[in-house]
C-alpha cells in the first residue's frame, strides 16, 4: 500500500485492532540522565520524534558505559591497560546481551528505543537457574537474532560448560541458527579476538551443521555446548540431558493446521522437562509468535511457572513498535488477512474473518423438540452424519459423528456428537449403536478412500444384523467432488449459522470440541466435526421433514392410559419395520428405495 494515511484513517485502524498493552515486564522506559524525565518510547507516535529520543537515550547509555570503561581502566598501571581494556569488554558482553548483540555480535540495526528493552527480557538477571519463559513478539522483529542467537552466545561465553539444545519446528530451520551461533566462535574476526579460547584451532573443532562444542570447555560431557533438532525427532536429544532448551518457533503455521504437526508438538512439549539435566537449575525458553487460538500460547500463559512476555507489533498510540523495519502502511496491507493479522502481529487471535463466532449459535434441548412433537406443532426427521478420517493411533484426527434432527421448518437441531479416535471396528459399532438409538433415515458417508475400504466390512456387519433380525443400517454416499475441504464448509455452513437454522442440544458432553473447532475455523487443527456437518450440503441430507397437522394430535401424558397407548404404538411400529426387512430379505435382486 503506497502512500500516507491520515491521522484518522490511522486512528480508525488502531482503534479497530485494539491492540493488546505490552505486559509482564516489558516497559521501553528510560530515565534520561540529564534532566531526570521519564520517557516512555511506547507513547511516542511520530516516528521522527522516535528516532531523536532513541538517540539520545542510546547516547547516554553508551556514556553510562564510557564512565565505567574509564573508571575500570584507570584502577590498573600503563602496562596492564590494554589487558584491563579486554576484560571490561568481555564482561560488558556477559551481563549485557543488547550490547553484545550490538556492539560484538554485529547486530547494527538493532534500535535502542525497542531492543534494548527486548534483549534485557532474557538477561542473565532475568534468566535465572530453573527458569521458564515465552516471548512472542510480532513478525520480522529481530527476536531470534536477540532473545536465541544473542542469548545463546551470551550464555556460552559466560559458561563454556553450558550444553544447550536448540529446538524449532524443522531441523534445518535449527541447525541455520545453531551455524550461526558457531560462526561468531569461528569467523566473527572482532569477537574471536575477545574471545580467542573459543575459537576452533583446527578443523576437527568446529562441529558439523547441527551441533559445535567449545574448544575451551573442561567438563566432559557427552552432549555439544549447542545442539540443533526439530520438533518431532530424537535426534539431538535420546538419552541426553541439556542445561538450557531453547525453541525457537516451536510452532508455526502447519503446527495449528496438520493434526500431525499438532501431536508433534504437543508430545515434545510434554517430554521436554525430561530432557533438562537439572529441572531445578535447567532453563526453558520459548521464543515465537501466534499462529492459531489453539497454539501452545494460551496453555504456557495458564502455566504459573512461565514468564510470559507477549507484545503486540502495534501500539495503542498508532504506530508500530519497529516502525524503521515495519511500517504502519505495511501492517495495513498485512490486515487484509485479518485472522492471520490478529495472530501474527497483534498476538490476539480475532473472531474476525473466521467464519463463524458465538454470536451465531443457537440452543434448543431435544426434549423440548419432542415436546414439540406430542403437541403436534413439529416434526423430525434424522440423519447420521459422519467423518471418517482417523484411527486410534496417537496424533491421528479423531472421528466424527453427528446426530441431525431436521424439522419441518428446515432448521438442523444437532442432538448428538461424538468425537473421538476409534479404530475402524470401534466405528463400525458406534454407528450401529447410534442407528438402534436414534432410528434416522440413513447414515451418510463421504467417498474418501479410508471410508470406501471400510463399507466393505461394514456391509458384512451389517447383512449379520439382517439376519439376527435386526433393523440394517442405510447409507447414503456423498460425493466430496473436487471441492477443497475448508472451503466447503464454510461455503456449507456459514449461510445456515448466519440465519440460525443449525441449533445445538446444549447438554450435549462433547458439544464444547463442535463449536470450539467451528471457532477457529478455518485455522483448527481439527475440523473433522465442521466437516461432518458440511454435509447438510446434500439437498437429500437437508430435506426438510414433512408435516401433516391433522396426522399430528397432541397427546396429554398425564391422560389414564397415554403412557401405555405410546409403548403400544412404539411396539406396533418396531414389529412393522422387522416384518418389512424379512420381506426384504426375502425379495432379492430386487431393489428398493
Amino acid at each position: 500500500m503506497a502512500g500516507q494515511f491520515t491521522e484518522e484513517e490511522v486512528k480508525a485502524f488502531v482503534e479497530r485492532w485494539r491492540p493488546q498493552l505490552l505486559y509482564n515486564g516489558f516497559r521501553q522506559v528510560w530515565i534520561d540522565t540529564e534532566t531526570g524525565e521519564e520517557i516512555d518510547f511506547a507513547q511516542i507516535a511520530d516516528v521522527e520524534d522516535l528516532k531523536k529520543a532513541s538517540a539520545r537515550a542510546e547516547w547516554q547509555y553508551y556514556q553510562k558505559i564510557d564512565a565505567a570503561r574509564t573508571q575500570w581502566v584507570s584502577r590498573f598501571p600503563e602496562t596492564q591497560k590494554e589487558a584491563a581494556l579486554v576484560q571490561f569488554e568481555r564482561e560488558m558482553c556477559k551481563v549485557d546481551p543488547y550490547y553484545l548483540g550490538k556492539n560484538w555480535l554485529g547486530y547494527t540495526d538493532a534500535v535502542f528505543h525497542f531492543h534494548y528493552f527486548m534483549a534485557n527480557t532474557v538477561s542473565p538477571d532475568r534468566v535465572k537457574p530453573g527458569y521458564r519463559g515465552l516471548r512472542e513478539f510480532a513478525r520480522d522483529c529481530y527476536k531470534t537474532t536477540f532473545m536465541c542467537i544473542t542469548f545463546s552466545v551470551q550464555r556460552i561465553i559466560r559458561d563454556p560448560n553450558v550444553t544447550i539444545l536448540y529446538k524449532s519446528n524443522a531441523a534445518e530451520n535449527a541447525a541455520k541458527k545453531v551455524q550461526e551461533i558457531k560462526n561468531h566462535f569461528i569467523n566473527n574476526v572482532a569477537f574471536t579476538r575477545l574471545f580467542p579460547e573459543y575459537k576452533p584451532r583446527k578443523v576437527a573443532e568446529e562441529g558439523s551443521t547441527t551441533s559445535w562444542s567449545a574448544p575451551c570447555r573442561t567438563r566432559v560431557q557427552a552432549e555439544n555446548t549447542v545442539t540443533a533438532t526439530g520438533v518431532g525427532s530424537s535426534k539431538g536429544s535420546t538419552s541426553q540431558h541439556y542445561d538450557i532448551i531453547i525453541g525457537d518457533d516451536f510452532w508455526d503455521e502447519k503446527s495449528v493446521t496438520s493434526q500431525e504437526k499438532v501431536a508433534a508438538v504437543k508430545k515434545d512439549m510434554a517430554g521436554i522437562e525430561y530432557l533438562l539435566a537439572s529441572p531445578s537449575k535447567g532453563i526453558i525458553l520459548y521464543v515465537g509468535t501466534r499462529f492459531s487460538h489453539d497454539d501452545p500460547t494460551t496453555s504456557l500463559e495458564k502455566m504459573r511457572e512461565y514468564d510470559c512476555v507477549v507484545v503486540s507489533g502495534l501500539l495503542s498510540c498508532g504506530r508500530s513498535i519497529f516502525p524503521e523495519s515495519l511500517s504502519i502502511e505495511k501492517f495495513m496491507d498485512q490486515s487484509q488477512e485479518p485472522y492471520v493479522f490478529s495472530c501474527q502481529v497483534i498476538l490476539n487471535p480475532t473472531e474476525e474473518n473466521r467464519g463463524f463466532s458465538r454470536s451465531m449459535f443457537r440452543y434448543q434441548e431435544w426434549s423440548d423438540c419432542q415436546r414439540l412433537v406430542k403437541e403436534g406443532k413439529r416434526s423430525y426427521r434424522k440423519v447420521i452424519l459422519t467423518d471418517a478420517a482417523g484411527d486410534d493411533k496417537s496424533g491421528s484426527d479423531p472421528v466424527a459423528i453427528i446426530v441431525v434432527a431436521c424439522d419441518n421448518e428446515g432448521n438442523y437441531n444437532v442432538i448428538d456428537y461424538i468425537e473421538e479416535q476409534l479404530a475402524p471396528s470401534d466405528f463400525m459399532d458406534r454407528i450401529f449403536a447410534m442407528w438402534d438409538r436414534w432410528q434416522p433415515d440413513f447414515v451418510v458417508r463421504q467417498k474418501t478412500l479410508l471410508e470406501t475400504t471400510i463399507m466393505s466390512f461394514m456391509d458384512r456387519a451389517n447383512a449379520a444384523r439382517g439376519k439376527a433380525g435386526k433393523s440394517m443400517v442405510r447409507f447414503h454416499h456423498y460425493s466430496l467432488g473436487k471441492r477443497e475441504k475448508k472451503m466447503r464448509i464454510t461455503a456449507s455452513l456459514q449461510p445456515l449459522f448466519s440465519h440460525g437454522r443449525i441449533i445445538f442440544d446444549p447438554i450435549m458432553p462433547e458439544l464444547h470440541k463442535l463449536e470450539r473447532a467451528l471457532l477457529e475455523h478455518p485455522r483448527s487443527s481439527n475440523d473433522n466435526g465442521p466437516d461432518a456437518l458440511s454435509l447438510l450440503d446434500d439437498p437429500a441430507v437437508s430435506a426438510p421433514a414433512t408435516f401433516h397437522p391433522n396426522e399430528s394430535k397432541a397427546i396429554d401424558m398425564s391422560a389414564p392410559g397415554a403412557q401405555e397407548l405410546e409403548d403400544i404404538e412404539l411396539s406396533y411400529r418396531r414389529d412393522a419395520a422387522r416384518k418389512m426387512f424379512e420381506k426384504m430379505k426375502q425379495q432379492k435382486g430386487k431393489r428398493y428405495v
